[in-house]
């Protein structure tokens, strides 16, 4: 009974070591598995952290890529847009130069002109000067007429009062001969005859000396009024002078004014030219330097070609629709190049309009810089729609190795569980192995 109780309890040791040996092998087995859980735990973290790195590497080249694709289709807009500058600029050089040509010769022109007025001035002036002379000698002469007229007047009147004289003392020498004797009468009657023929010569020459002064008069009359008419027409001469130079003065002053308006548009055409100028030294710069950037983008491109390899495609079809645009832009460009021979054609027509041609010039800018914001507008939102669908296919990428990333740690946290499930089995039977050789040992001991 001993022998079997021992042998029982031997087979009982050595069932116990080998529960205690797979204990020990499942324990160990436990901690391979924890140690293969935290090794994989920690691949997944560091699968998670590269795969990140990648993420965030991708979404750096991606965004690198957006940027060198933004900054050459910047650099190509720029470049096209400088090109169109360019000729735009030497266009309206060449205009200005036509423009300025033709205001310098109608300047030369208008000074001709200018000339000729002043020389023109200066001729009336010196016929108004002659006629403001022969009007001071016409006044003068005017005066002396009335006073001769008055002198004439005045001697008219002593010879009346002479005539009245005479005849008053030919009444008295009358009376005077009456009262005289009889005797004396022959003889003061000869004599008196004989005054009185005298008296009557002399009274008809007075009346004679009075119709010649009359008829001195009546001519001095005459030259009066004919000087009087001289004058008015002299007057009237002086006053269509005064109003030609005053209106030679305001279109000299008119011609001046316009000159100084001109020579004012040339200056600030000059400085138009030479803003444009400064413009395009400006943008060949902002051209060298994006061209400087645009060989280091390349260089860096180079650099991450094995890197790229997915995104070629996307390149390819953004190089395709770049080359659409190129074309594009080189048809916008051509119609542009059209509008402006047409521009060009309508402002050589128009030349001799100089405020038409400027609202034409203004209008036809207008036009190309709303067609030129309207390319613009056009592009950005190609370029947007472009930007949008690599969003979307990122984001689409990002989803499936997120959903790829989410299954795989899915799978290895099942089979964690399913690990830990075996393990927690294996205690649980090495528990009952345990306690069933405790209950056997108890029993062995209590018989």
């Amino acid at each position: 009974m001993l022998d079997s109780l021992n042998q029982d309890y031997d087979k009982l040791a050595k069932a116990h070591s080998k529960l205690q040996k797979e204990l020990d092998s499942n324990y160990q087995e436990k901690v391979f598995l924890q140690a293969e859980v935290e090794r994989l735990n920690q691949e997944a973290d560091l699968r998670e952290i590269t795969l990140r790195g990648e993420e965030d590497r991708c979404s750096r080249i991606r965004e690198e890529l957006l940027t060198v694709r933004e900054e050459l289709h910047k650099a190509c807009l720029s470049h096209d847009l400088l090109e169109q500058q360019k000729l735009e600029a030497d266009s309206l050089i060449s205009s200005l130069e036509k423009v300025k040509q033709d205001y310098e010769h109608q300047l030369g022109q208008l000074l001709g002109e200018s000339s000729n007025v002043q020389d023109s001035l200066v001729k009336k002036e010196t016929i108004a000067a002659n006629l403001e002379i022969d009007k001071k000698k016409l006044q003068d002469d005017l005066k002396k007429l009335e006073d001769e007229k008055a002198a004439l007047q005045a001697q008219c009147s002593d010879h009346q009062s002479d005539i009245q004289s005479l005849r008053k003392e030919l009444l008295q020498a009358e009376q005077h001969r009456l009262d005289l004797c009889q005797n004396d009468q022959n003889e003061k009657c000869k004599f008196l005859d004989i005054e009185k023929g005298k008296t009557e010569m002399e009274l008809n020459q007075v009346t004679r000396e009075r119709n010649d002064l009359s008829n001195q008069l009546t001519v001095m009359g005459r030259k009066r009024d004919a000087l009087n008419e001289e004058l008015m027409r002299s007057r009237q001469k002086l006053e269509q002078a005064n109003e030609t130079s005053a209106r030679i003065n305001r279109n000299l002053e008119e011609l001046v004014k316009e000159c100084e308006d001109k020579q004012c548009t040339m200056d600030a055409m000059d400085k138009e030219i030479q803003r444009m100028q400064e413009l395009l030294a400006a943008v060949r710069s902002e051209k060298e330097a994006l061209e400087a950037v645009l060989f280091d983008t390349q260089t860096n491109l180079e650099t991450s070609e094995d890197k790229k390899t997915q995104l070629e495609k996307d390149v390819q079809e953004l190089l395709l629709k770049q080359e659409q645009f190129k074309c594009q832009v080189t048809k916008l460009s051509k119609e542009m190049e059209r509008s402006e021979k047409k521009c060009a054609e309508i402002k050589s027509s128009m030349a001799h309009q100089a405020g038409n041609k400027e609202v034409e010039f203004k209008q036809t800018v207008e036009k190309l810089r709303q067609q030129n914001e309207d390319n613009v507008k056009k592009l950005t939102e190609e370029r947007e729609k472009i930007r949008v669908c690599l969003e979307k296919r990122l984001q689409q990428s990002m989803q499936q190795l997120s959903s790829e990333k989410n299954a795989e740690i899915q799978q290895q946290s099942d089979r964690i569980e399913a690990l830990q499930n075996h393990i927690d089995n294996l205690c649980q039977q090495h528990e009952e192995l345990m306690l069933r050789a405790e209950n056997d040992k108890q029993q062995a001991l209590l018989i």
